[in-house]
């Protein structure tokens, strides 16, 4: 998998603490499912404390949401995690 680039079918994580890429100028999600929405919910980590950016959000079949403001995190000390729902999904995620 390329730096920043992401095609998954369930939950995991974008950015592992100490990796150095906490400087974010946006997130690209899209649902690359043809009949079924998604719902995801993408957040910071940090050990037992999930801090949400978002959460619960259900993106319907063919389209994307688009995160750019605000998203630069201390890698040091957290983790960038996305949790994946749906019947069958399949996520396209990319990060600049």
């Amino acid at each position: 998998m390329a730096y920043g680039l992401y095609q998954l079918t369930s939950s995991a994580t974008l950015i592992e603490k100490g990796s150095g890429r906490g400087v974010i100028k946006s997130i690209t999600i899209s649902n690359g499912n043809s009949s079924n929405e998604v719902t995801i919910g993408l957040y910071y980590n940090e050990g037992t404390t999930k801090t949400y950016i978002i959460e619960n959000c259900y993106i319907p079949v063919g389209a994307s949401l688009i995160l750019d403001k605000d998203l630069s995190f201390d890698n040091t000390i957290l983790d960038l995690k996305i949790d994946i729902s749906g019947t069958s999904p399949d996520v396209s995620i990319i990060i600049k």
